[in-house]
């Protein structure tokens, strides 16, 4: 029988209809794949543990149990933290490959399962408590002798990205946020700070492709300054950034130039005259008061008679504060312990006698320090008609530096506990709650004499120049004689400095699959042709990067064009400062880190930075 062909046109339909809806669900699935966190190996990840790491557990600012990975160094110095938060439906292993990076760059790193996921799944889990996470490692984090949490950094990546973006809107312990693919479109809630009061977020690095920039776009239309924003076209969603070598880059100055990561506390002021350095006291769990008579602890910082009932008659609360000093240097001309936050309550220096500032020392604030003794005492306050506190404690500093101490701490207390009069006699210190605190409520400042640069030693540090040759469109019309008279030029910049680069020359030759990378934006992939040692700087010359000037890939590599829209030693000289820890300013174009003019100078905290780093190349 012969088949109508009514039928003959529907099996036709049928057949093509189905082919086209398995190859829609297979590029729906791709789809799915490359912008959901679904654990795709984006880029080789490391399986070996790294070193200093520890699994570690903690709880979030709800309760929620979460596990976690802590990575630190063996130095004694405290570090900035970066905290990573990962995409949906993934783990904390997302940032693998990325974070060995972040170690050489000189952080430590918490990376955490996100309630629901991986290790973290304890009962059930609501998207919009994923920032309370962030808050529950925070206080983790303060807990770590070695973190220095008032350089707190967090990098999220898809949901993890809205997770860094509420995150820098509901604390100020967050001092820079990188958001890796945030979602309008795909967040609800307050996972686009929705109904959060106060939620203020800023000091935001925002990334996407081309195809999610609308979504980027409106996270960062709701940020605050400072941010960026930057596009990877290209590079997919969330994690899949992070194989983009600019943005490695972009993401490691831009946490640079808002944590500060070589030097702690800024310096301001200029080279002959030294500067002020001014440094917030950490706040948090590291800091409070304790009663006077008796063990016990709370978190507010508040000194005199609080009339607890819980106190005997008489008895009174002293404060407890602790300053990071960073790598501040012995030359210190003066420092002053200040607050403008003060609240009086009845008459405490007529009833209690003076406010007298002790200088103790403790690894973490408890009731355990009721009664501990002071090391030293450092000054005293007898007044403060103006609302303001003001104590010179110069000479208590300068016994700390001497000690190698790299913390001020401080109990500040009346004369006398309390005088049972049945009044309140209180000066508290807090800026909207006098029950808690937080960084800023007193501030230490400190005057350093600047150190003459002609009297530091000279830093030897090895350079590399490599011709590209012999490699397809790579390679550099550069002769050697223009790349040695270039780099002498670029070595007079970093004369005031006193750090010689003892450079050698040589044609290098990139292999096939080397060029293939680089012409792809992959600049990092020049580092497999190289040695292992990374004592020495290696600097190629290039015949175009993308339109730049040039590039540094931290730690030892920079890339600089044949074209430069800046004097070509200047740009030289500008990547120089990027591989020495140095990042980018907007306060003069006199200044060698200044993007796009030819300024030549550095500042006395940038020879400082520097000098710190290109030691690393010596050891």
């Amino acid at each position: 029988m012969e088949t109508p062909l009514i039928m003959q046109i529907t099996r036709k339909h049928f057949l093509k209809l189905l082919i086209a809806l398995l190859i829609g669900l297979g590029i729906f699935g791709l789809f799915l794949f490359f912008r959901g966190g679904e654990n795709q190996k984006l880029f080789n990840r490391i399986q070996a543990p790294l070193s200093n790491s520890q699994n570690v557990s903690f709880v979030a600012s709800d309760g929620y149990k979460l596990s976690g990975t802590y990575w630190t160094s063996d130095s004694k110095e405290r570090r900035p933290v970066i905290i990573l938060s990962h995409q949906f439906n993934s783990t904390r292993h997302d940032f693998d490959s990325f974070i060995p990076v972040l170690l050489e760059n000189g952080y430590a790193v918490l990376a955490y399962d996100t309630r629901g996921f991986g290790e973290s799944k304890n009962g059930a889990a609501d998207i919009n408590d994923f920032p309370k996470d962030v808050i529950g490692a925070i206080d983790f984090l303060k807990k770590q002798r070695e973190a220095d949490v008032s350089r707190i950094g967090i990098i999220g990546a898809s949901v993890g990205a809205n997770v860094a973006f509420v995150s820098s809107g509901i604390t100020s312990e967050i001092q820079a946020a990188v958001a890796l693919s945030p979602s309008n479109t795909g967040a609800r809630g307050v996972l686009l700070g929705n109904d959060i009061p106060n939620f203020s977020p800023n000091r935001i690095f925002i990334a996407s492709d081309e195809r999610e920039k609308s979504d980027a776009d409106f996270i960062f239309a709701k940020s605050g300054e400072p941010k960026e924003q930057h596009v990877y076209p290209g590079f997919g969603h969330g994690i899949g950034l992070l194989r983009s070598d600019r943005a490695q880059n972009d993401i490691l100055s831009f946490l640079k130039r808002l944590l500060d990561s070589t030097d702690g506390p800024s310096v301001s002021g200029n080279d002959s005259s030294g500067g002020s350095i001014v440094i917030d006291n950490q706040g948090g769990s590291v800091e409070g008061h304790t009663p006077r008579g008796f063990k016990g602890m709370g978190s507010g910082l508040f000194a005199g008679d609080n009339l607890s009932p819980n106190f005997p008659n008489g008895d009174g609360v002293q404060i407890f504060l602790t300053f990071d000093l960073g790598n501040i240097a012995s030359n210190v001309v003066s420092a002053t312990l200040r607050s403008e936050n003060v609240h009086i309550q009845g008459s405490p220096f007529k009833n209690l006698g003076a406010l007298k500032v002790e200088t103790i020392k403790y690894d973490e604030f408890s009731s355990a320090l009721w009664n501990v003794k002071p090391s030293s005492f450092a000054c005293e306050v007898t007044d403060m008609p103006d609302g303001k506190f003001e104590c010179d404690v110069t000479s208590a500093l300068r016994q700390i530096l001497a000690d190698e101490s790299r913390s001020a701490q401080f109990r500040i207390r009346f004369e006398r506990a309390g005088n049972s009069d049945g009044r309140p006699d209180l000066a508290m210190f807090y800026k909207t709650n006098s029950n808690t605190n937080e960084p800023g409520i007193f501030q230490l400042e400190i005057k350093v004499s600047a150190k003459e640069t002609s009297s530091l030693d000279i830093i030897h540090v090895p350079v590399a120049l490599h011709l590209v040759k012999n490699s397809g469109a790579i390679n550099t019309a550069r002769s050697e004689s223009a790349v040695l008279d270039l780099f002498q030029k670029s070595q007079a910049v970093w004369n005031q400095a006193n750090i010689v680069f003892d450079a050698s020359i040589e044609e290098t030759i990139l292999g096939e699959d080397t060029q293939k990378a680089v012409r792809q934006g992959n600049f990092g992939a020049i580092y497999k042709t190289l040695s292992s040692d990374r004592k020495t700087l290696h600097i190629f010359f290039v015949n175009d990067i993308g339109g730049s000037n040039g590039i540094a890939i931290a730690p030892s590599l920079a890339l600089i064009a044949d074209q430069t829209t800046v004097n070509d030693f200047r740009a030289t000289a500008h990547e120089i400062g990027h591989l020495l820890g140095l990042s980018h300013t907007n306060t003069s174009e006199e200044r060698l880190l200044f993007q796009g003019v030819n300024g030549t100078q550095l500042t006395q905290e940038e020879i400082n930075i520097s000098r710190l780093r290109a030691e690393m190349f010596m050891l």
